[in-house]
């Protein structure tokens, strides 16, 4: 996995708040991996990281791509974080990455945990 798409894991892992496998409320990065998404969900996030980059490659080296790949799902998500900071990079660049990030949000917004113990992003 590239490290845009592993920010990307990584920031959905720790941002979203559900039961856990022990019924403890915690992130579900406290006990859940990439093994633990449900291939459906696997292959939407690689499609969607996969083109995000393609779009907007420039911006992201300059971002820096774990942290991209974070502010593509925070961003997405609608958390308190994201490229709206402009907290790496240029301005622009973080408008344009800001933009399609929140055109996402109803495909990769969101993580839920399913009644098969799996992980899976909101259009799954």
């Amino acid at each position: 996995m590239d490290a845009f798409t592993a920010g990307f894991v990584s920031a959905m892992l720790f941002g979203e708040n559900m039961s856990t496998r022990d019924d403890s409320d915690s992130f579900l990065d406290a006990g859940y991996a990439w093994s633990d998404i449900a291939p459906e969900s696997q292959a939407v996030i690689l499609a969607e990281c996969g083109a995000f980059q393609l779009r907007h490659g420039a911006d992201i080296l300059e971002y820096g791509e774990a942290e991209a790949g974070a502010d593509l799902y925070f961003s997405a998500a609608g958390h308190g974080c994201g490229f709206w900071e402009e907290d790496h990079g240029t301005p622009e660049g973080c408008a344009r990455m800001d933009r399609t990030a929140k055109g996402l949000a109803g495909k990769i917004g969101a993580a839920y945990l399913g009644d098969d113990g799996k992980v899976y992003v909101s259009s799954c």
